[in-house]
């Protein structure tokens, strides 16, 4: 099963790690639901924001 953080280019999963360590989660938030949006729009990618968001605060506990 793909993870919505795979379907990310390598330089936002990049970012995605800068915010989490330097940003609040509300930012985090409003950062992926602009880049989502920017996915489906010019790469008809869709990625769920609510899993995403999961996934990488999940990851960052570890």
């Amino acid at each position: 099963m793909r993870t919505e953080f795979f379907k990310l280019e390598t330089v936002d999963r990049k970012v995605v790690f800068w915010l989490v360590h330097h940003v609040p989660s509300a930012a985090l938030r409003c950062w992926m639901d602009h880049t989502a949006e920017h996915y489906r729009r010019l790469k008809g990618v869709t990625i769920d924001v609510d899993r995403l968001f999961m996934e990488v605060i999940e990851e960052s506990l570890c």
